[in-house]
């Protein structure tokens, strides 16, 4: 039997349920060198409550842990059966981070009011495009704003982002954990990270995006539009399997706004980054 280093697992809390989209193995542990204990055919569903950081197959290292017992099977072949993607629990030793969440788990964004607080208040004058704003004084720019770097997104094309310089170890956990489950090629599009404006665009909306704090970023947006219902599990676009391992680091996603639901969009909603 395969003997190697315990894997890192992500905790789901609640678990959840997954359906087998072609034939695959269930294995002892999360790598193809462990004993077979069942078959798993198309069709099966079964719940899970970990994603593992197992055997790299096809490029992919995820493997789920079947809930309760000590059973893997490889992600490649598996989807998420809900749309809706809960906040994993911390794992053990960790620290929670400290978000606000709603009754289902799901972690909601921060006020205005926290973000000034927690990433720095700054004054600010209207953009030369509708809908921007001008940060006002520019030193706060250069105290807080630094660029980020992840090979997961100079494989996209965008070797450097701009963003808040408390958001960095948090985005870098992340982006390390995406790229350790060999997830990466979920992200097809880069498209934004600091971008000082209001909500929406809109200059009339008294309320700035989290964009303008640095603490922000939005994925896969031609699948993921502002105002429309997230990609599907399985689907072009799909962002939902990143959804745990975004919220393990205090995270928020558009996808759970209740209204302008927007699924491109991750946030970080810790108060004590």
């Amino acid at each position: 039997m395969t003997t190697s280093p315990k894997p890192v697992a992500t905790p789901l809390a609640p678990p959840r349920r997954v359906r087998i989209e072609q034939k695959l193995n269930l294995r002892g542990g999360p790598a193809v060198g462990f004993a077979r204990i069942g078959r798993l055919e198309p069709g099966d569903t079964l719940m899970v409550d970990r994603v593992i950081d197992g055997e790299a197959y096809l490029g992919r290292r995820a493997w789920y842990g079947v809930e309760g017992r000590e059973h893997y099977f490889w992600s490649g072949a598996a989807q998420f059966e809900d749309a809706a993607t809960p906040v994993p629990a911390a794992p053990a030793g960790a620290v929670a981070p400290d978000v606000r969440r709603r009754g289902n788990g799901t972690i909601l964004p921060l006020s205005q009011a926290e973000l000034a607080g927690t990433f720095g208040a700054f004054q600010s004058t209207p953009g030369a495009q509708r809908g921007s704003i001008v940060i006002t004084p520019a030193a706060w720019v250069t105290q807080h704003i630094a660029p980020f770097s992840h090979p997961v997104l100079a494989a996209l094309g965008h070797p450097a982002v701009s963003l808040h310089r408390l958001a960095h170890p948090h985005f870098q956990a992340v982006f390390d954990r995406i790229d350790a489950l060999g997830l990466g090629s979920l992200i097809q599009t880069f498209d934004g990270g600091w971008v000082p404006r209001h909500k929406n665009w809109d200059p009339g909306n008294p309320d700035l995006s989290s964009h303008s704090w640095g603490v922000a970023i939005d994925l896969n947006a031609r699948w993921n539009g502002a105002g429309h219902p997230p990609a599907s599990p399985g689907q072009q676009g799909d962002l939902t399997p990143l959804v745990p391992l975004f919220a393990a680091q205090g995270f928020a996603w558009g996808g759970h706004f209740s209204s302008n639901v927007d699924g491109m969009h991750f946030e970080l909603a810790r108060r004590n980054p």
